[in-house]
């Protein structure tokens, strides 16, 4: 007969002694029940092949697939227990699509609740977008906390990392918990150093394993496109967003193009609306085209009304006044084939190119 205790590790004590048949085989036994003493026997011994039948990763987990938050034309966007990094430039609207889009997941009842700890802006901004009473009424719902610096330092709480030791720790549930954490720097005050970045993020996967949901902001170096920070963020988030945001009278146009992603995300792009704030999801790649590259299209699309049958490349490039070697138009040319229109061979000449529009196609 062999004892065994349930200590996780040799400096914890062992509880509650349970005597275990050798006749059962190891590998189904909870690699928690052989606790540290049987571990370090089998270390010390190099009984390999026992070890191995421990800790085995069981078949069925083979099966799991991933579990998208989807919902309406949102699809392959954020994953349950996932660490979601957005990174963009100051005052391109961070906080404010990820406090809308929480709100979204809310009312699609595809989380609990939402933690938002926000140590970056002020509350005020909230009712100047129009967002506060939704907030407030997930508040009395207890589905919105909303935490800043101010709290934790009343509480006697100097580091806001102590909140996920304390979700580490718990027994409680936390599937279908949305965490914001604005801004990651505020987490990890150097966020060039890649040991302090891995022991951050090494708390947030042993949390998301758990059941929580991480969206995390940050911002661009300086003057670049690029994140501020060590490239381990990059390896250990599960996908790590660009966010640009294009501002109108009436609305903003968030596009997110993932820069690392672990899973098959899909880039995408959303209107919000400042009436109501409404969100609606748009098409990626027509939403991230510049000003200059939507005129063009506009341009194309209404030379093709006109050429119903098609019209050579070289002759929309000479009537759009472009070069025939001007990149910006043949780039977009093939970026939107078979959106707007479809880009064929000349049946006669195949060095020749026609472009048809699109809905010729049956």
């Amino acid at each position: 007969m062999l004892t065994k205790d349930l200590g996780y590790a040799a400096n914890i004590t062992p509880i509650n002694p349970i005597v275990v048949d050798e006749s059962i085989p190891i590998s189904n036994l909870k690699i928690a029940e052989i606790g540290q003493q049987e571990i370090n026997k089998i270390l010390k011994n190099g009984e390999f092949e026992r070890l191995l039948s421990l800790t085995l990763t069981q078949k069925d987990e083979f099966d799991r697939d991933v579990e998208w938050l989807d919902f309406g034309k949102v699809t392959n966007f954020i994953t349950k227990n996932s660490i979601n990094v957005i990174s963009s430039n100051s005052g391109t609207g961070k906080t404010y699509f990820s406090t809308v889009f929480a709100i979204e997941l809310l009312k699609q009842n595809l989380i609990r609740k939402v933690i938002h700890i926000n140590l970056d802006g002020d509350t005020s901004v909230f009712r100047s977008r129009g967002q506060s009473e939704t907030i407030k009424k997930f508040i009395d719902e207890k589905k919105w906390f909303h935490i800043r610096m101010q709290e934790l330092l009343k509480n006697k709480i100097s580091n806001p990392n102590e909140i996920i030791k304390c979700a580490i720790s718990t027994n409680e549930n936390l599937q279908e918990t949305l965490i914001i954490l604005d801004s990651l720097a505020n987490f990890i005050p150097k966020l060039n150093e890649t040991q302090q970045v891995t022991e951050f993020f090494n708390m947030l996967r042993t949390s998301a394993n758990k059941g929580i949901i991480y969206i995390i902001n940050t911002h661009n170096r300086k003057g670049e496109e690029e994140f501020s920070g060590s490239g381990m963020i990059l390896n250990l988030a599960d996908v790590l967003w660009s966010l640009k945001s294009k501002k109108y009278d009436d609305k903003i146009v968030f596009t997110l193009e993932y820069q690392k992603a672990r899973y098959l995300y899909k880039n995408q792009a959303f209107e919000l609306k400042f009436a109501g704030n409404q969100l609606f999801s748009l098409d990626f790649q027509e939403a991230n085209m510049t000003d200059n590259q939507q005129e063009i299209v506009t341009k194309i699309l209404n030379i093709l009304e006109q050429n119903q049958t098609g019209i050579n490349q070289g002759n929309l490039l000479s009537q759009l006044g472009r070069d025939k070697y001007d990149k910006t138009t043949r780039n977009l040319l093939q970026e939107h084939n078979n959106r707007y229109w479809t880009i064929e061979k000349d049946k006669t000449d195949s060095r020749v190119v026609i472009i048809k529009p699109i809905k010729l196609i049956i």
